[in-house]
């Protein structure tokens, strides 16, 4: 269960917070960072058109999503933001409590999600953006025209890292998700990471896909 120490504690009122944060599953009833980040950290882009978003989750390390979008001057663009740190999101939960002179009995989960619904956890995420080049603009607009195939290879694990893939087309969203280990028949999703993670220089053994042996 989450701590139920109150955020006043002065000797344990970090690990109230950061307890109720680490333990994100039970915080959010059972929902993966994938099904809040929107909420928590989520953006809007003005753009001619938002074509989809693929967020990943690894195990060790900040979370990232990024939304692909077709420009108004007829340039894609890729726009991304990182998870907070934790010690950078309970520094915020402790801020925002004590400005709004909250119970000191309140749960930590509790604020949390208070704090989220007044869009605390936004400004710790800063949007940055590149152009698509050649082959990450290949990669978007062959799974933008064409939906990936349904499959049965689906393997998961307890370490690793996941992906979600949002692609918005007439007015519909398709959702694909998958572990690190990608289905074969997915390999133009893995190739689209990993034209993120060379971008972006990220670490590939905790953003990376690789393909099951």
């Amino acid at each position: 269960m989450i701590s139920s120490k109150t955020l006043w504690d002065r000797d344990n009122r970090n690990n109230g917070i950061s307890g109720a944060i680490r333990l994100g599953d039970k915080t959010k009833k059972g929902r993966s960072v994938g099904t809040y980040y929107s909420e928590w950290y989520g953006f809007e882009v003005a753009s001619k058109r938002h074509l989809m978003d693929l967020l990943i989750e690894p195990s060790f390390d900040h979370a990232i999503c990024v939304q692909f979008h077709e420009m108004q001057d007829g340039e894609y663009r890729a726009f991304y933001n990182y998870q907070p740190s934790w010690k950078e999101i309970v520094d915020a939960v402790k801020a925002y409590a004590y400005e709004q002179k909250m119970d000191p009995s309140t749960k930590a989960n509790v604020v949390l999600d208070i704090a989220a619904s007044a869009g605390v956890f936004k400004p710790l995420a800063p949007v940055y953006d590149y152009l698509l080049e050649e082959e990450g603009l290949r990669c978007v607009e062959k799974l933008y025209i064409n939906e990936l195939p349904e499959t049965d290879e689906h393997h998961i694990g307890l370490d690793g890292h996941s992906y979600t893939l949002r692609v918005y087309k007439n007015g519909e969203e398709k959702c694909y998700k998958t572990w690190c280990v990608t289905p074969l028949s997915w390999d133009i999703l893995k190739e689209l990471v990993r034209t993120v993670v060379d971008r972006l220089e990220l670490k590939y053994e905790s953003y990376g896909a690789y393909v099951y042996p």
